[in-house]
């Protein structure tokens, strides 16, 4: 329940002085698919909704890809009773800006901390916001978009994410009820990060960073890359920044137990950014801390000073074991550096937690053989470990994608790419073999299961069918 990036908006309306509501609508995430016409969200939440917003300045809306069918029944709904003018954002919008102005009166395109502020006091002002950088809009039947504003090159100048409470709500339950500390603090805990293997602890997310100096061909920073430059686009918040906004979370969000560093690109610096951030967050906050990494920005060295500073768990995409994809992903490390990688981490247990490592299924562009190959990876790593399983998204504007959508793997973007749910594996046998790495199945049995004679009798399309009568979602 961080919604980092709202947050740092009503931070930057409420610079500039105007006031804000915030509405939070956290999802839990779907088994399965999203069916088409599914009724996402009740009458009387959204009527709920629409009387919170009733005679604002405008209505901002963030959306994912994943929640399109989810945001596009907001704004009909709101579109149908209130008179507000819609403004979306987010990473989707990015992408797809044009399809998304199709439901909303205004979308930003790229970061919208300056837009934001523009584009509301133009409406206060009565003058028109159509040709604010950043923004786009439907006027006459004509799509207009306007030039991207460069990224905001010094992060520090950015406000801190508003978590005050004075006209803030959040959906608990099936109705949006007032927010205040000890509302917040459960919606923290249940959605902390690993609670799927260890104690949920209310959380405190942010990021150091914005970018990602790589290009992997299934994510929107490549997206991104193309919009802004490689070199105006990965860029640092200074460390006594950073400091001074987890500082105000010491002191005004007491409950808070642990720190999550969320950034793509935490660790890909040299020694001393790493060295500097350990000694001050030592000293300042205490507080212990998860964080992200790859294994090509990782190193003992910084290892080290990361888990004397209070690191108690990291979270490492491998995403496969096959030369293939990981080429078709542009994923630099080897399978030997992997394992040389994930040794390392190992050797930390148990002063920090199991390391968590992602894994992409799914892909429709992978073979069997491909599976096997990240099996046999992961037979190779060193236990204890958790393995989070991510079934590949075809995000909209990506390379990956348009290189299925060009082999004809997609032929209904809305069906097969928004209403998938990321985190849901497909009923398969490899799959089924892969699941396994969670339990205390001995990977004997697991290498036994990847033989020719075992794929030959279990790897068939019934054995999904023979899933779905004996295990339940």
């Amino acid at each position: 329940m961080s919604s980092m990036g709202p947050r740092v908006l009503s931070g930057c309306l409420k610079q500039a002085g105007f006031s804000t509501r915030k509405l939070f609508l956290p999802v839990d995430e779907e088994k399965g698919d999203i069916p088409a016409g599914l009724f996402l969200y009740p009458e009387g939440l959204l009527e709920q909704i629409a009387a919170l917003s009733e005679g604002a300045l405008f209505i901002g809306i963030s959306i994912m890809t994943n929640y399109f069918d989810r945001v596009a029944q907001l704004c009909m709904f709101l579109r149908e009773n209130l008179s507000v003018p819609i403004l979306l954002g987010g990473i989707h919008v990015t992408l797809m800006p044009k399809e998304c102005a199709q439901f909303a009166d205004y979308v930003c395109v790229g970061e919208g901390e300056g837009a934001i502020v523009d584009f509301a006091t133009a409406l206060s002002e009565g003058s028109d916001a159509s040709s604010i950088p950043n923004l786009c809009c439907l006027k006459d039947g004509e799509f207009i978009q306007n030039p991207t504003r460069p990224p905001i090159a010094d992060l520090n100048a950015v406000p801190f994410p508003d978590y005050s409470f004075d006209d803030d709500y959040a959906l608990s339950g099936k109705e949006l009820r007032k927010l205040d500390l000890d509302l917040l603090k459960q919606l923290m805990s249940t959605s902390a990060p690993g609670k799927d293997t260890v104690e949920a602890k209310p959380y405190y997310i942010t990021m150091m960073t914005r970018g990602c100096r790589y290009t992997c061909t299934y994510c929107c920073n490549r997206a991104l890359l193309r919009l802004y430059g490689q070199k105006a686009y990965m860029r640092r918040r200074s460390v006594e920044n950073l400091i001074e906004e987890l500082t105000w979370v010491l002191q005004n969000l007491p409950f808070v137990e642990l720190i999550v560093l969320a950034d793509d690109s935490f660790f890909d610096v040299d020694d001393g950014p790493i060295q500097e951030f350990c000694e001050v967050y030592r000293e300042k906050i205490g507080l212990p801390f998860y964080s992200l990494s790859t294994p090509f920005g990782l190193s003992d060295s910084k290892l080290s000073m990361m888990v004397d500073a209070g690191m108690v768990y990291l979270q490492m995409g491998i995403q496969t074991g096959s030369d293939r994809i990981r080429k078709m992903y542009r994923r630099p490390s080897s399978n030997d550096e992997i394992v040389k990688v994930t040794n390392m981490l190992a050797s930390y247990v148990p002063r920090i937690l199991p390391p968590r490592y992602d894994i992409i299924i799914d892909n429709p562009m992978e073979t069997d053989d491909d599976v096997i190959e990240t099996i046999r990876l992961l037979l190779r790593l060193k236990r204890p470990y958790f393995i989070q399983y991510f079934s590949l998204t075809l995000f909209p504007g990506t390379e990956l994608s348009a290189k299925a959508a060009e082999a004809g793997l997609i032929t209904d973007w809305r069906e097969q790419v928004y209403r998938k749910q990321r985190c849901h594996k497909r009923r398969t046998y490899l799959n089924f073999v892969l699941g396994l790495f969670n339990t205390p199945v001995p990977r004997a049995i697991i290498r036994l299961l990847v033989t020719k004679p075992a794929l030959l009798i279990f790897n068939r399309p019934y054995f999904g069918k023979l899933l779905r009568l004996i295990v339940k979602d």
